[in-house]
């Protein structure tokens, strides 16, 4: 699991798309809070390196206007040849951090990571 705080203008629009199209996570269903709104995205995946499908989630929570909350989560993936784990979850999870933080590079926000 990785979490990440995003700081910057144009957020909502610009991750939404992100997530929902090049990440291709299709499942999206979208709460409102008393501050903003939450949106789930889970998506599935076939990861040939293990022979098994990985489940992405990202729930994205959009503060106010100029900050959002990120939570990316995978599992599955499942272990492959003599029962060798291969990292295809923690590999997924980087991938999908890498494209926001190239989108964040783009837009000048800022990313505050979690452990």
């Amino acid at each position: 699991m990785i979490e990440l705080q995003i700081f910057g203008d144009g957020l909502k629009e610009q991750l939404l798309e992100l997530i929902q199209i090049r990440e291709g996570l299709t499942f999206n269903r979208k709460y409102s809070t008393h501050d903003g709104e939450v949106h789930f995205f889970i998506g599935e995946s076939y990861a040939c390196r293990t022979e098994s499908a990985l489940t992405s989630t990202v729930i994205l929570e959009f503060k106010y206007r100029t900050e959002a909350y990120c939570t990316i989560i995978s599992s599955g993936g499942g272990a492959g040849l003599c029962n060798i784990d291969w990292g295809a979850q923690e590999s997924n999870e980087k991938s999908i951090v890498r494209n926001i933080e190239r989108l964040a590079e783009e837009n000048d926000w800022v990313i505050k990571y979690f452990s």
